[in-house]
């Protein structure tokens, strides 16, 4: 019996520009949920797509930066990561 059957994952702002993480996410048997900012410096949309594509859903955060939050505007930032909570949880 495979143990983690009903295990799923949450990447928070993963570093998809390295090969080992993209892949991990790629192969992983569980449920994935990607989140990442495309001000993220690790952000690319193409491996974000090619997650979307693989079953991993994927949510991008528009002006979000590696900590998903939004630069020099504070109440953008805590509305960013409550909607990323929110997304989370209905995952």
């Amino acid at each position: 019996m495979y143990v983690l059957q009903n295990a799923k994952s949450v990447w928070l702002t993963p570093l998809i520009k390295e090969e080992k993480v993209f892949q991990s996410i790629l192969e992983q048997r569980e449920k994935a949920f990607c989140v990442i900012g495309d001000k993220d410096p690790s952000f690319n949309r193409e491996r974000m797509e090619q997650l979307k594509r693989n079953q991993v859903t994927t949510y991008i955060l528009p002006n979000g930066n590696h900590a998903l939050e939004i630069d020099n505007n504070l109440s953008e930032s805590i509305d960013s990561i409550k909607s990323v909570i929110q997304k989370i949880s209905h995952f």
